[in-house]
């Protein structure tokens, strides 16, 4: 939406595509060519606050009209919370340029009536909705069945915590009980997996994802948006060094850059983590500029520019090859699951489709780890036949599948 900041949270106009980004006619050329590729487009939607430089505050004026903070009489007057007229008013988070939003009925409406509508007419295909804690239960029920009825587009809430008994602002959220939300950022899958990738804590994403299993329905499931970083947080590559500037000054996080020791071994963390995030169900999601491993602190240094010039041609190319393994062999699209017993330091998980058994070894330790197979499985990244026995190597994982229809086996039920 138009806004004024480099984040661009401070909206200005909910119903205008940025000028600065090409406006309405690149976002329906950005959406026609990803509908080209077999892609659709999602949009950030936040909605908890506008821009004190909006349409709907307007506190210096520059738009034709009539803002909250120019009159009590203006239209939008009852989406804000004044303590002293005009300068004193409630801010999201206590960010002055951020006017926090009442949800009164007329800014619901106007949001599912009119903005939701606006973008799926553009062919938009989905929202990620901007912390999805402060919404009421019926607020988004409604923006959820606005952007079905659009055309069933595809809504993921950012919830930070179990989605499964999420309490905040007073209410359960019941994000998963149908009709509010498909799916939701899987903030605990990466804290586990970066836990274990360090050896902070080798059983937490055994742990998690269990829980995961056993307590968001399986069509929740699929849809979850698996990532390993975000604009929230310290880049990936930082988590995993060690070196994520905490107890730093912003100047010294600003000038923190990793050795060439540090930045090989956490980008061979990185490789296994993601290769690992490409088996599970879900969406492996990737922020820019984790698949060439770029560095950066916590906000703003995680929202550098993307390094065209210098990027890691061959890391961007495993991302690729991950990504490519993963639709080629039908990872995540599993009918049961096993989690095994391992040491400390080592995953293991047996999955099953209708046609084939696959195993997922994570090796995080320092050591080899030999795994005993039952008959011939292929590894899906080398295409290496193994018998009754593979050695996965230190700070790595290793992808195994066994096609059912081949080997004659039958009767696999849910571990």
């Amino acid at each position: 939406f138009r806004a004024y900041s480099n984040h661009r949270y401070d909206v200005g106009d909910f119903m205008a595509v940025d000028e600065c980004i090409g406006g309405d006619a690149a976002l329906s050329l950005l959406v026609a060519e990803a509908e080209k590729a077999g892609m659709k487009v999602m949009l950030d939607g936040v909605f908890n606050h506008v821009g004190d430089d909006s349409r709907y505050f307007n506190k210096y004026g520059k738009y034709d009209s009539l803002g909250a903070y120019q009159s009590p009489d203006s239209p939008y007057y009852d989406w804000f919370t004044f303590f002293d007229y005009p300068d004193s008013y409630d801010c999201w988070w206590g960010i002055s340029n951020l006017p926090k939003i009442k949800k009164v009925d007329s800014y619901r409406s106007f949001i599912t009536d009119d903005v939701i509508p606006r973008y799926s007419a553009m062919g938009v295909g989905g929202w990620r909705l901007d912390v999805v804690d402060e919404y009421s239960g019926d607020f988004l029920e409604s923006i959820t069945a606005s952007a079905k009825k659009a055309g069933g587009s595809l809504v993921i809430g950012e919830v930070w915590e179990d989605a499964s008994c999420k309490v905040a602002y007073g209410e359960r959220k019941n994000y998963l009980c149908g009709g509010r939300l498909d799916g939701v950022t899987n903030y605990p899958l990466r804290d586990a997996l970066i836990a274990f990738m360090t050896g902070k804590d080798t059983r937490a994403l055994a742990h998690t994802l269990y829980e995961q299993y056993r307590r968001y329905p399986a069509q929740n499931r699929r849809v979850m948006m698996n990532l390993l970083g975000s604009h929230d947080t310290v880049r990936i590559i930082n988590a995993l060094s060690g070196r994520d500037g905490e107890g730093l000054t912003e100047d010294e996080k600003a000038a923190l850059t990793l050795s060439a020791d540090e930045r090989a071994r956490a980008v061979k963390m990185l490789k296994a983590a993601y290769l690992f995030i490409c088996t599970q169900t879900g969406i492996p999601c990737l922020y820019y500029g984790d698949e060439t491993a770029l560095e950066g602190c916590s906000d703003p240094f995680c929202r550098r520019p993307f390094p065209w010039d210098t990027a890691d041609a061959s890391l961007t190319e495993y991302f690729s090859r991950c990504a490519s393994l993963r639709r080629e062999y039908g990872l995540g699209l599993y009918l049961g699951e096993e989690f095994l017993d391992t040491p400390d330091g080592v995953f293991a998980a047996e999955y099953y489709s209708a046609d084939c058994l696959y195993t997922v070894l994570l090796n995080s330790g320092t050591e080899n780890f030999s795994f005993l197979l039952k008959g011939l499985y292929k590894d899906i990244f080398d295409n290496v036949i193994y018998e009754n026995e593979v050695t996965v190597p230190p700070v790595s994982c290793m992808v195994l599948v066994k096609k059912v229809w081949e080997h004659g086996i039958g009767g696999v039920s849910d571990g």
